[in-house]
């Protein structure tokens, strides 16, 4: 009843504006006009409310209504040039009435498909959270049950080297689930971070002092310099862990044995701590540094082959930090010559920070 209802008002429409643009001409025709500009508004008003059908109509009805009211002379012929005009009318209506259908065919054809994949993009996410939320119930007793047959003084020597490889394998399993978790909470607004002042400098030495043993495994030098002076910041300290522990678990990776990682805090203008974390490792191809942010991006099939992971890492990085208010960025001079991810966070001045401030700026003026 609804679309029976939406033909019988676009006809209606275009027989209304038709009739008001033939009367409009009419009445100016009294002061010497002689063109038929009204038909044509009209008709586009009929083929926008209508579509094809009160357009196709418009097209006889504004052609019908300019050959009687356009003038003729007395002997009732019309002229030449009035027919020539409704002809020139008649073809430019119809050829303005089929690009304004097509235009609207298209336009609302591409509403559709967007508001398709953004229905699609959404299931999937749905799908995603409530799949590795599925996964991720029953690993977590496993990973406690192998933690208890590790220590337990029953189990032979001999197994426990293969109890703590599958210990590890499964935390791994769990730390993917949890990022695929986190990627689908940023992908549909609902990732939450809790704020309370944290001091960056301890949640950095936190995240080193946690990665350290996988760089000394590959004998790998990590130094710091957290030299900023405002070092407080409104959020969340596990989450921003989160983020510098990934920053340095991925240096660690594609660093080589025997190089170098160096994690430094600076102050940068506009109130704002920088992190720096610089690597002499793998580093990124040029092409592949604006999408490096992306998800499953990881600079490559052959990185990903090589290295592992699936690529949600940074896209959490960048989503925390963002719910932070900060920025992150990475640069890298191209492969072979390292990479440095720069974190910039807004801070927050307490007592504290100005107490150090002061004392730097004493000590500095001795």
């Amino acid at each position: 009843m609804h679309r029976i209802w939406q033909h019988i008002r676009g006809y209606a429409v275009t027989c209304a504006a038709i009739i008001a643009a033939g009367i409009s001409i009419k009445l100016l025709q009294a002061v010497g006009y002689a063109g038929f500009s009204p038909l044509f508004a009209a008709l586009i008003v009929g083929a926008w409310y209508g579509g094809i059908g009160p357009a196709s109509l418009g097209v006889v009805l504004t052609t019908l209504t300019a050959y009687y009211i356009l003038p003729k002379d007395i002997g009732g012929q019309v002229y030449r040039e009035d027919f020539l005009r409704a002809s020139v009318f008649t073809l430019t209506a119809m050829i303005a009435v089929a690009v304004h259908l097509a235009a609207r065919r298209t336009e609302e054809a591409a509403k559709r498909d967007k508001q398709t994949a953004e229905k699609e993009n959404e299931a999937k996410t749905r799908l995603l959270a409530m799949v590795s939320h599925d996964l991720q119930g029953p690993l977590n007793p496993i990973l406690m049950a192998l933690a208890v047959a590790e220590s337990d003084p029953v189990v032979a020597a001999r197994a426990r080297e293969p109890l703590k490889l599958i210990r590890a394998g499964v935390a791994e399993e769990v730390r993917l689930i949890e990022d695929l978790v986190d990627v689908a909470r940023l992908a549909t607004g609902k990732f939450k971070v809790n704020s309370s002042s944290v001091n960056v400098h301890a949640v950095v030495e936190k995240a080193v002092l946690s990665c350290q043993p996988q760089a000394e495994d590959k004998k790998i030098h990590l130094e710091t310099h957290l030299t900023a002076g405002y070092t407080h910041v409104n959020g969340d300290a596990s989450r921003l862990h989160q983020v510098f522990w990934n920053l340095l678990s991925n240096a660690i990776k594609f660093t080589p044995a025997e190089g170098r990682i160096a994690v430094r805090t600076f102050d940068t203008p506009g109130g704002m701590i920088g992190i720096e974390v610089r690597d002499s490792g793998q580093g990124i191809k040029p092409e592949k540094l604006p999408f490096i942010f992306n998800s499953f991006e990881q600079g490559g099939a052959e990185i990903t082959a090589r290295f592992g992971g699936m690529g949600l890492g940074l896209t959490i990085c960048r989503g925390i930090i963002e719910a932070h208010g900060g920025t992150i960025t990475a640069t890298s001079p191209g492969e072979g010559w390292g990479a440095t991810f720069v974190v910039r966070l807004p801070v927050i001045v307490n007592d504290s920070d100005k107490e150090i401030t002061s004392v730097t700026e004493k000590f500095n003026s001795d």
